[in-house]
C-alpha cells in the first residue's frame, strides 16, 4: 500500500509563516538546547490509509450489521480454510533473498520471476509476451546508511529510518540543537539567532503543534519543508522525532541527510551518519500479467481483472522491509484465487495482474491503463487485493458505496460464510468510497468499476521491518479469500 507525502511549496509556505511569526514566541516553538524528551510512542495505525503524510479523503464509510442478511437466497457454502499455499508464497516473497521486493539488489525482479513460475504452474496463460509488461520507473536508492546517537550505533528500520530522497554524505559527526517543531526554520536566511544552526543537526518534532494547526498551511509540518528550511540556514542534517517510524517514498529530494527517530527516544547531543545513495535514477520493472479464458458458453467478451501489487519498500543498508502483509498477503491471495478459478466454471475471462511500482505511486497500474494489453472497455470489474491478512475489525470494501449492488452481494456472502463457520459474532464488512491509495484507483478514475478489499484495523506494523510472516492472522486471510472467491463465482457463472 502506497505512502503519500505532501510536496513542499517553499515560497508560499514561508510567506504564510511570516504572517504569524510575531506570535511564535509564545508558542513554545523557539530554539532550545537539547533537553529531556516529552511524549511517548503511539500505537501504529496499521490500516492501508495510515500514511506518513496526509491521509487522502476517505469519504463516507458504511458499516453493516454482523448478522447474515436473511432477505436473499441462502447458498450452500463449504469454506476452504487451508492457507498452506498462501503461507508458502508469503514466506518466499518476504524472505531476505527478495530484499524487500524493491529496486536495490533487483528485489522486485526476483519477485517477478517467482510470480511467472507460479502462474505457469497454476496453468494461467500469459496475457503478454513472457507474462511481463515492463515500464520505466524513477526511484531513489539507499545502498548503505549508518546512523548513531551519542556514539551508540542505531539499527535501521528499528531505531531510525532515513528519508528516502536523501543525498550521499561522507561519514561525519555533528552536534545537535533542538528546534521544537522547527517553525523558525522558515525565517529568512541570516535572521538573528539562527546562525547557531550552521553545521549542526537540527532536531525537530514531526508535524505541527495543535495550537497552530488551524492557522498554518499543513505543508509546514512536512519533512520536506523542514529539511529545506534547515538547509537554508546551513544545517548539516535534520533529525525528525516521530511517533511512528514509517518508511515511505518521498515526492521531493532533500538537500541534506534526514533521519527519523522515535519520539520516545532521548534527544541525542550528537549524531554520526554516513549515506550512500542514488536519487532520481531510472530502473525498469514489470507487471506480471496472466489470463484464464472462459471455459463455458458465453456471448460476452467482458473480463474481470484481479490485481495485487507485489512490490514493497525494498532495503536500506543492512535492513530490508519484508512486506508480509503489504503486500505479500494480497499477492498470495491473487495466486490462491487463480488456483481456485482455474478449476471453476467461467463464462467470462479473468485477467490476473501482479503490479509493480505501487509503493512508488501506483505506477504499475497506471502503466497498465496507459498501455492496456486488453481493451479497457472489456473490463467489467476490477478487484484489488492489498493488505488482507491482519484484522481486528473485519473487511473493508473500498468502492462498495459506488458499487452498491456488488456490495450487497458481498454482504450476503459474508453472512452465509459466518453461518457456515458457526461464527455467531460474524465478521464486520464495511463499504467505503474510492480514494487514491492503491491500484484500483487508476481504473476507477476512468470509469472502470473497481473494488478494493483490505482487512481492517489489524496489528501488523505498516511499512516496518517487523511486517513479517510470523505475525500474520491467517483466519482473517482465509475468511477474506473465501468472501472474495464466493463473490467472483457469482460474477463468473
Amino acid at each position: 500500500m502506497r505512502t503519500t507525502r505532501i510536496p513542499f511549496r517553499f515560497r508560499a509556505a514561508r510567506a504564510a509563516l511570516l504572517l504569524v511569526a510575531a506570535g511564535l514566541a509564545s508558542t513554545g516553538c523557539g530554539y532550545t538546547r537539547v533537553g529531556a524528551t516529552d511524549g511517548s510512542v503511539g500505537t501504529v495505525d496499521d490500516r492501508p490509509h495510515g500514511t506518513s503524510g496526509t491521509v487522502p479523503p476517505v469519504g463516507r464509510e458504511a458499516s453493516v450489521g454482523r448478522q447474515p442478511d436473511k432477505s436473499g437466497p441462502t447458498r450452500d457454502i463449504e469454506p476452504d480454510l487451508d492457507t498452506s499455499e498462501a503461507r508458502r508464497v508469503v514466506a518466499v516473497l518476504a524472505d531476505s533473498s527478495m530484499y524487500g521486493r524493491g529496486y536495490t539488489h533487483h528485489g522486485a525482479d526476483r519477485a517477478s520471476r517467482f510470480l511467472v513460475s507460479e502462474f505457469q504452474s497454476i496453468g494461467v496463460r500469459p496475457l503478454v509476451d513472457g507474462y511481463l509488461q515492463p515500464f520505466p520507473l524513477e526511484v531513489d536508492l539507499i545502498h548503505d546508511v549508518a546512523f548513531s546517537m551519542d556514539g551508540e550505533p542505531a539499527v535501521p528500520g528499528v531505531d531510525f529510518i532515513p528519508y528516502s530522497g536523501i543525498p550521499s554524505a561522507a561519514a561525519m559527526s555533528v552536534a545537535t540543537i533542538d528546534a521544537g517543531y522547527g517553525l523558525e526554520l522558515f525565517a529568512p536566511p541570516g535572521s538573528r539567532g539562527l546562525e547557531r544552526l550552521k553545521q549542526k543537526a537540527v532536531v525537530v518534532r514531526s508535524g505541527l503543534p495543535d495550537s497552530l494547526k488551524a492557522d498554518l498551511p499543513p505543508e509546514l509540518g512536512s519533512v520536506e519543508a523542514k529539511a529545506f528550511g534547515a538547509a537554508a540556514h546551513g544545517a548539516a542534517a535534520l533529525v525528525v522525532r516521530s511517533e511512528n517510524l514509517v518508511f515511505g517514498r518521498s515526492h521531493a529530494n532533500s538537500p541534506i541527510p534526514v533521519f527519523e527517530i522515535s519520539l520516545a527516544a532521548p534527544i541525542p547531543e550528537s549524531i554520526g551518519f554516513l549515506v550512500e545513495s542514488v536519487v532520481d535514477t531510472m530502473v525498469t520493472t514489470a507487471n506480471v500479467l496472466g489470463y484464464l479464458p472462459p471455459n463455458q458458453p458465453t456471448s460476452s467478451d467482458s473480463l474481470i481483472l484481479i490485481g495485487a501489487h507485489y512490490d514493497h519498500e525494498g532495503s536500506i543498508g543492512s535492513a530490508y522491509f519484508p512486506g508480509a502483509n503489504d503486500n505479500a498477503s494480497g499477492t498470495a491471495m491473487l495466486l490462491d484465487l487463480a488456483r481456485a478459478l482455474a478449476s471453476s466454471n467461467r463464462r467470462l475471462g479473468v485477467v490476473f495482474a501482479a503490479f509493480s511500482g505501487e509503493e512508488e505511486g501506483l505506477f504499475g497500474s497506471r502503466a497498465f491503463v496507459a498501455s492496456p494489453p486488453v481493451p479497457l472497455e472489456r473490463i467489467g470489474l476490477v478487484v484489488n487485493l492489498d493488505m488482507v491478512a491482519s484484522a481486528d475489525d473485519g473487511v473493508v470494501v473500498m468502492g462498495g458505496i459506488e458499487q452498491s449492488d456488488a456490495f450487497a452481494a458481498i454482504r450476503e456472502i459474508g453472512g452465509n460464510l459466518d453461518a457456515a463457520l458457526g461464527d455467531s459474532a460474524g465478521h464486520a464488512i464495511r463499504a467505503r468510497r474510492v480514494s487514491a491509495i492503491s491500484d484500483h484507483f487508476p481504473f476507477a478514475e476512468i470509469g472502470v468499476p473497481a473494488l478494493y478489499f483490505y482487512t481492517n484495523k489489524g496489528r501488523q506494523p505498516y511499512h516496518h521491518v517487523r511486517d513479517v510472516p510470523a505475525t500474520l492472522e491467517w483466519d482473517d486471510y482465509a475468511f477474506t479469500r473465501e468472501l472474495i472467491l464466493g463473490f467472483l463465482r457469482t460474477r463468473l457463472n
